[in-house]
This record gives structure tokens, C-alpha cells and sequence, in this order.
């Protein structure tokens, strides 16, 4: 389905974050993270282009809004 798209995977919960990156593998796509802070989040995507993202909404660091732009 997802033809190797990069997948941004940025989600506090181990057991949630797993279960999306799976999720995201056995569509055919390419997991980026997970990131379990907007700051690791950032980083990610400084330094590896992404072709979607699945984000959670609340972060233990602050808002993701800044990751969503």
C-alpha cells in the first residue's frame, strides 16, 4: 500500500508506538522514529526526509504542532 513511503512515527507510548510502526511496516512502508518527544521528532526530520506522519496530539515535551508543520 505504501510502496517504502517514509512514515514519521511520533507517539509517547512504547506499546502504541510499536503497534503503529507495525502497522506502517506491514503496509509496505518505511518507519522514521518512533519519536516519543517533539524535540527527537525535529531531529528526525532534519536529518531524514518523510513522506507522511502519524502524530500523537500530546507530548510530554510541548505541543507537536511545530513537528506537524
Amino acid at each position: 500500500m505504501f510502496s517504502e513511503t517514509k512514515v514519521l512515527v511520533v507517539e509517547d507510548e512504547s506499546v502504541i508506538a510499536e503497534d503503529i510502526a507495525d502497522w506502517v511496516t506491514a503496509a509496505g512502508g518505511k518507519v522514521i522514529g518512533p519519536a516519543q518527544t517533539v524535540a527527537r521528532a525535529l531531529e528526525l526530520i532534519g536529518t531524514t526526509p518523510v513522506d507522511a506522519a502519524i502524530l500523537d496530539s500530546r507530548l510530554p515535551d510541548r505541543d507537536v504542532t511545530p513537528v506537524a508543520r
